[in-house]
């Protein structure tokens, strides 16, 4: 194994950020932490690791070769055209509260119903940035570039997963019934006829502000990323 390559720690370090997220979040891991630490130290230890990692993931990238694994001129449009959409899910699924908030604090007694974004999926944040990682990843078409976004890839749909457990787990009592109206995959629930999709729930400034985020971030992908939007 080469430790001067700089694709290996491209590798290394997405490894880390799952590790970091997924381990730290594991019931048992998060329980014993939680009881030694208290929940605010725990979370700013959980925030540390994961701003570590994903600053190591950028450096490496940077610094990695960008060899062409293929060059389709119809995927370099990908991020363009996902783009509004991952935002979208993103920004909705922030502002929405319910059962799979990331930092949700837990009501044994609440019922929860979905509303709003909830109904395209249970995970909206997550299939956001999913759908972010897989549009780069096959618009830059290297090496480095499947394990930068992949990793990302790979720790939204696995963090979906996760959640899932411990909420069916901790919410015993409400998930059945908020579960078998959502889906975690986009779509899957409304196409099977377990829900409908109001449009009327869904937020239309915040739905406005991802698109001028969205303005924003082709603006200035130069300054910000070192390379246009495309």
């Amino acid at each position: 194994m080469d430790a001067d390559n700089p694709l290996l720690w491209v590798g290394i370090s997405s490894l880390t950020l799952l590790a970091s997220h997924m381990g730290l979040a594991a019931a048992p891991v998060r329980g014993r932490l939680v009881a030694l630490l208290g929940l605010k130290v725990y979370l700013g230890v959980y925030s540390l690791a994961a701003v570590a990692a994903l600053g190591w993931m950028v450096v490496s990238y940077q610094q990695a070769p960008h060899i062409r694994l293929w060059q389709v001129s119809a995927f370099r449009w990908l991020p363009l055209v996902l783009m509004p959409c991952s935002l979208v899910l993103i920004v909705l699924g922030n502002i929405t509260p319910g059962p799979t908030a990331i930092l949700l604090k837990e009501h044994p007694k609440k019922s929860w119903t979905p509303f709003g974004i909830q109904r395209i999926t249970r995970h909206p944040s997550l299939w956001g940035i999913a759908l972010w990682a897989l549009a780069h990843l096959l618009a830059a078409g290297t090496p480095a570039g499947v394990l930068f976004f992949g990793g990302f890839f790979l720790l939204a749909v696995a963090g979906s997963v996760h959640i899932d457990r411990r909420r069916k787990l901790h919410l015993a009592a409400q998930w059945p019934a908020f579960s078998a109206q959502t889906s975690n995959i986009p779509f899957a629930a409304i196409l099977a006829g377990r829900t409908r999709l109001i449009p009327g729930e869904l937020s239309l400034p915040a739905i406005a502000g991802a698109l001028m985020l969205y303005g924003l971030l082709v603006g200035f992908h130069p300054l910000l990323l070192g390379a246009p939007a495309f």
